[in-house]
């Protein structure tokens, strides 16, 4: 999933989980929405017509799909292939218990933008958090998400403030914290239940200045 540009409702100010198309300017620009960059869109230019014109256009399809499937694979380079660089987060729950992840922070907004889009698999364990650098109501969305997530919303100590439970995948349905947070997590769906995480629980990760030794 993806931090979704304020359009007035979601994940980072007030706009979907996946930033929508009606999104404000400063959204756009902006903090929180998991909007493929401007630049990765290829321009819609008139095309000719007639036999010519269908055989150009059949042929500029096959070419669009490359470059779409290459665009994907060089965002997961860039975003996805984070598990060398995965931090470690721990969820301490209600009665004690203590559960240890693997984190990719997404700290800017073309990382947040991508989030986990275009994943066919979350490995146990493993996860990714949004930091937003500040609070503010984040605003998620599913779009070109394949894999049911689970999104926990944390304030700048690290208390869990809500959770949005196995988020279906590909929608463009706005998915909002309510309240200001600093931080979502993203596990994978079912994991809150499994685990028993609940409003009130803390999460610890050098974002809320503490880490899973302390």
């Amino acid at each position: 999933m993806s931090a979704r540009p304020v359009r007035a409702m979601k994940a980072g100010g007030g706009a979907s989980r996946r930033t929508a198309p009606l999104a404000s300017a400063a959204a756009r620009r902006g903090a929180s929405g998991k909007f493929p960059p401007a630049s990765s869109v290829p321009p819609l230019l008139p095309g000719p017509s007639g036999r010519f014109g269908r055989a150009l256009a059949a042929k500029s399809g096959r070419k669009t799909g490359r470059r779409a499937a290459a665009l994907a694979a060089a965002w997961l380079v860039s975003f996805g292939a984070g598990a060398a660089g995965a931090e470690p987060l721990c969820l301490d729950v209600r009665g004690g218990a203590v559960h240890r992840y693997r984190v990719e922070v997404a700290a800017t907004p073309d990382a947040r933008a991508q989030g986990l889009m275009f994943r066919r698999s979350l490995a146990p364990g493993s996860g990714m958090l949004f930091d937003f650098g500040r609070d503010e109501v984040a605003r998620m969305w599913m779009k070109n998400t394949f894999i049911p997530l689970d999104m926990v919303f944390a304030d700048r100590h690290g208390v869990v403030r809500g959770i949005a439970r196995n988020a279906r995948p590909r929608s463009l349905d706005t998915i909002s914290s309510r309240v200001p947070v600093r931080a979502v997590l993203e596990i994978s769906g079912g994991e809150a239940e499994r685990i028993g995480l609940v409003p009130g629980d803390r999460m610890r990760h050098p974002v809320f200045g503490t880490a899973c030794g302390d």
